[in-house]
């Protein structure tokens, strides 16, 4: 098989653009749309198409150095898996991660120079969560320390989706928006590793098998709540006012009570009702942002 069709092959699988590319572009919109709304300018379609395959570029390097990473444990417990089957090798995986991140450098610099510096702190991030932050036997001992330090990412890149606009001004509000994209990584980190009992494998780190299954819900849902209260402070001083901002905080509420839920489900339904709600949380800025635009300046 030629290696185009390969690495076709191998992101499908591993990286499915019916998965990922809702959520890519939701993520990209939470933060442009209420920076142009800030900033009084016109949606550009090519700058967001641009800023969301930064975005995407950025995941994917993520996702083929992870793979890397965990050649051994998926050996051992995952070997259907396109690396360990013999698919792709890690020299091709760690090429592949490379291109990926430089590509997604370039593009940050055909939007402005100010989004290139945007994305540099994300970049940062990103290769020291290569490195495991220098320190891989300290992050790989406890599971919840792995998920802090690697969360640094996340809000990192909603930072670049607001500099992604032409004309993007700084705004108090933005500190919301970074609390939101925080939240939502780590939901959709927990909701992702958490397995029922008769699901769990062999050499496979686990929320659910390192905490318990109820805990891991209770931290995939509550961590989803916070982010809907970034969405409450976004909305705030956004200028939305203390009725919008109170709904988010309610939302916030009924999403805690999921981790019931989230608690007792079966990965399946763990990682795809953490999927909906993440989704839901971040197109609550991109509504608040169309009906109130800049008014809160």
């Amino acid at each position: 098989m030629a290696t185009s069709a390969r690495y076709l092959v191998f992101v499908e699988e591993r990286f499915p653009p019916g998965a990922y590319l809702p959520l890519i572009c939701a993520f990209t919109a939470a933060g442009y749309l209420p920076s142009i709304a800030w900033s009084g300018t016109a949606v550009q379609p090519l700058r967001f198409i641009a800023a969301a395959v930064v975005v995407g570029l950025v995941f994917l390097h993520l996702r083929l150095i992870d793979e890397v990473k965990d050649a051994e444990v998926d050996r051992l417990g995952r070997p259907a898996r396109p690396l360990p089957r013999g698919l792709v090798t890690e020299r091709e995986l760690t090429r592949a991660a490379i291109a990926a991140l430089l590509l997604a450098l370039a593009a940050a610099l055909s939007l402005t120079g100010v989004a290139l510096v945007a994305l540099l702190p994300a970049t940062v991030f990103v290769l020291l969560a290569d490195v495991e932050f220098l320190a891989p036997r300290r992050v790989h001992r406890d599971l919840l320390v792995y998920a802090l330090a690697h969360s640094t990412v996340v809000p990192s890149l909603m930072v670049f989706a607001w500099f992604a606009d032409s004309a993007a001004q700084p705004s108090p509000a933005l500190p919301g928006l970074v609390l939101l994209a925080w939240g939502v990584g780590l939901g959709l980190e927990f909701a992702r590793k958490t397995y029922g009992p008769d699901e769990e494998r062999a050499f496979v780190e686990t929320y659910s098998s390192a905490l318990g299954r109820e805990s891991a819900g209770w931290l995939a849902a509550g961590s989803l709540a916070v982010a809907m209260i970034g969405g409450a402070l976004y909305a705030w001083l956004a200028g939305a006012g203390p009725t919008v901002a109170l709904v988010a905080v309610v939302a916030s509420g009924l999403i805690l009570a999921a981790g019931v839920r989230l608690g007792r489900a079966n990965h399946r339904t763990v990682e795809g009702l953490g999927t909906l709600i993440g989704l839901a949380v971040l197109l609550w800025p991109i509504g608040v942002a169309i009906v109130v635009g800049g008014s809160g300046r």
